[in-house]
C-alpha cells in the first residue's frame, strides 16, 4: 500500500538544507523544498513527533523563488538550494548559528550578535571537485556525482558550483574512450592549482585518480589521456606525490603549497575573508607589542599553514600543530619559501596529546587559533579551559560541533565577536569564525 500524500506549507529551513513544515502538532523535514512553498510530500521514515519525507510536487512556488542554475539539480546530490535567493540562503545560514549557541552552547541571544559576510560569487567557486566515474566495457567513460543518498551516478559537463575552468576537462573525460573488456569504477579529484603548466595557461588542473578494487588497465588508459591534455599538470593514481609542491595561490605577498590529495579551502575567494577576519580580530584584542618580543599564536589544527602564514607575516610568532605529516611539510616549505622561518615553528602530532605535553606552557601563548574538524574539538577543551591563552579565534564548519565545544568553554570565556561565511553556495554547509576572550 502506497503511503497516503500530504499537502504542507513550508514555513522554515533546518540545518541539513531541508524545508520544515509543522502540521497537527507534528513536524515535517522535506529535501528541496522551500520556504513559501506549498507542497506535496509522502513520509518515507516516520519517528512519532517529526518524519523525514520524499518531495512529489511542488503546488505554489515561494515568492522569491529563482531558477536553477545547473541541469541537474534536484537529480545530483550536491546542491540543495538553487532555486533559493542567495540572500536568503545566507540568512538562513545565519540563523543556523544562531540556534545552535543558543540552543547547544545556551549562550543568551542578547549576548552575542552574528554578522554574516554577504559577499562572494553564488557559483563558480569550487576550485576542487571529485567525480565519480565509471568505464563500461565497451570503453565509454562517463564521469558526475552520486544522486543524494544513492549510488546512481548522474552525469554532467559543467558543474554550475565549480571553477570554470574544470569544465573542459570533465567534458574530455565524458567523451574519452579506451579499450576496456570489463566494466570499472573510480573516482578523480580535480583541484585548479595556479601552477602554470605552459607559458600562456596561468594555472594547472590536477587529476587524482583512485581505483574502486584497484587501478585497471582501462583506468591507466584513461590517465595517460588526462595527461596529454594541455591544462593538466598531474594525472596519476593515488599515493602518488610529485618531487616539489605546487603554488596553490599567490596573494597578499605570500605564497601558499599544495600537493595531490591535500586539503585545502574549495573557496579562496571567501577563505581569504575569513583568514583577514582572523587576523584582523587577534590584533584588536591583543595588547600592541610594540619594542617587546612578538607576540605568541598557538595554531592547533593548523593544516599546511593556512592561518600561520597570515600571522607570520605580520610579525607574529607562530607555532602550528596538525596531525597530517604531509600537510605539515608543506606548511615548512611555504615558511621557507616566503622567508618566514624565523619566527615559525610546526609540529606532526595529534592536537590533544600535544596539549597534554604542552600543559602550563599553553598558559605562555598571547593566543590560540582553533580549527577543528566537523566532529569538533572536545578532546582539546579541557586543556584551554585549564591553561588556555587568553584569545582564542574558533573557527569552525560545523555550527552545532562548534556549540558544543563553546558550551564547556564558556567556563573559562566569553564569546567576543561571532561572523558567518558562505564558503558553499547553494548548499546548507556555513564557516563560523567565534573571538573568545578569557573572563576578568
Amino acid at each position: 500500500m502506497n503511503p497516503p500524500t500530504l499537502r504542507l506549507s513550508v514555513t522554515s529551513m533546518s540545518y541539513g538544507g531541508r524545508g520544515v513544515a509543522k502540521q497537527d502538532g507534528k513536524v515535517y523535514f522535506i529535501p528541496q523544498a522551500l520556504p513559501g512553498q506549498v507542497v506535496d510530500a509522502v513520509i518515507t521514515v516516520d519517528k512519532g513527533r517529526f518524519a523525514e519525507c520524499e518531495l512529489m510536487a511542488v503546488v505554489e512556488r515561494a515568492e522569491a523563488e529563482v531558477s536553477p542554475a545547473c541541469e541537474v539539480f534536484g537529480q545530483c546530490g550536491g546542491c540543495q538550494w538553487q532555486r533559493a535567493p542567495i540572500a536568503a540562503q545566507r540568512q538562513w545560514k545565519k540563523t543556523f548559528i544562531e540556534d545552535a549557541l543558543t540552543r547547544i552552547a545556551k549562550l543568551d541571544s542578547e549576548d552575542f550578535r552574528v554578522s554574516m559576510s554577504d559577499v562572494g560569487e553564488a557559483y563558480d567557486y569550487r576550485n576542487r571537485i571529485q567525480l565519480r566515474g565509471r568505464i563500461d566495457s565497451a570503453g565509454q567513460v562517463k564521469v558526475g556525482f552520486f544522486a543524494a543518498k544513492s549510488r546512481e551516478l548522474v552525469t554532467f559537463d559543467t558543474c554550475a558550483i565549480a571553477d570554470p575552468r574544470l569544465a573542459k576537462l570533465t567534458c574530455f573525460l565524458n567523451m574519452a574512450r579506451v579499450v576496456s573488456g570489463s566494466e570499472s569504477k573510480f573516482r578523480v579529484e580535480l583541484q585548479v592549482v595556479q601552477a602554470a603548466p605552459t607559458a600562456d595557461a596561468g594555472y594547472g588542473i590536477s587529476a587524482v585518480f583512485h581505483g574502486v578494487g584497484g587501478v585497471s588497465p582501462a583506468l591507466k588508459q584513461l590517465m595517460m589521456q588526462v595527461r596529454d591534455q594541455p591544462e593538466v599538470i598531474w594525472a596519476w593514481e593515488e599515493g602518488r606525490v610529485p618531487e616539489q609542491p605546487w603554488l596553490l595561490e599567490h596573494i597578499d605577498g605570500i605564497d601558499h603549497y599544495t600537493l595531490p590529495g591535500q586539503f585545502a579551502q574549495v573557496n579562496r575567494a571567501l577563505n581569504r575573508q575569513l583568514v583577514d577576519a582572523v587576523v584582523t580580530g587577534l590584533t584588536q584584542l591583543l595588547p600592541p607589542q610594540e619594542g617587546q618580543a612578538p607576540l605568541k599564536i598557538l595554531d592547533l589544527f593548523c593544516g599546511s599553514g593556512n592561518i600561520a602564514l597570515a600571522l607570520l607575516q605580520r610579525g607574529m610568532f607562530v607555532h602550528g600543530v596538525e596531525i597530517n605529516p604531509t600537510a605539515i611539510e608543506l606548511a615548512r616549505h611555504a615558511v621557507q619559501q616566503n622567508k618566514l622561518e624565523r619566527l615559525a615553528s610546526f609540529t606532526a602530532e595529534p592536537v590533544h596529546q600535544f596539549l597534554a605535553w604542552l600543559d602550563t606552557d599553553l598558559a605562555h601563548y598571547h593566543a590560540a587559533v582553533v580549527d577543528p574538524p566537523r566532529k569538533g574539538m572536545s578532546e582539546c577543551v579541557e586543556a584551554l579551559l585549564e591553561h588556555g591563552p587568553p584569545v582564542v579565534a574558533y573557527i569552525s564548519c560545523d555550527p552545532n560541533s562548534m556549540a558544543r565545544d563553546l558550551a564547556r568553554l564558556q567556563a573559562r570565556y566569553q564569546v567576543v565577536q561571532v561572523m558567518g561565511f558562505d564558503f558553499f553556495p547553494q548548499t546548507y554547509h556555513v564557516e563560523t569564525l567565534v573571538l573568545l576572550q578569557a573572563r576578568a
